[in-house]
């Protein structure tokens, strides 16, 4: 299972937006189809879980990160 965990300073506007980037990225990406994943509000904003370090992992953090900066 992976672990979204989004910062307790991101606005709830910006929690929502990076929610839809999530939700729509396991949702299309071939890499992520049938991974389990849950959301949650944490320290900082990062992902977990086991293969976390994987780059797909990393260009969808990116996209978390872009969407809380735009909102």
């Amino acid at each position: 299972m992976i672990t979204i965990n989004i910062a307790h300073t991101v606005s709830d506007k910006q929690y929502n937006a990076a929610k839809n980037v999530v939700e729509k990225a396991f949702s299309t990406e071939p890499y992520l189809n049938g991974v389990l994943y849950q959301i949650e509000r944490d320290e900082f904003t990062f992902i977990d879980g086991y293969g976390s370090d994987d780059a797909n992992y990393l260009v969808l953090l990116k996209k978390i990160q872009r969407a809380i900066a735009e909102n």
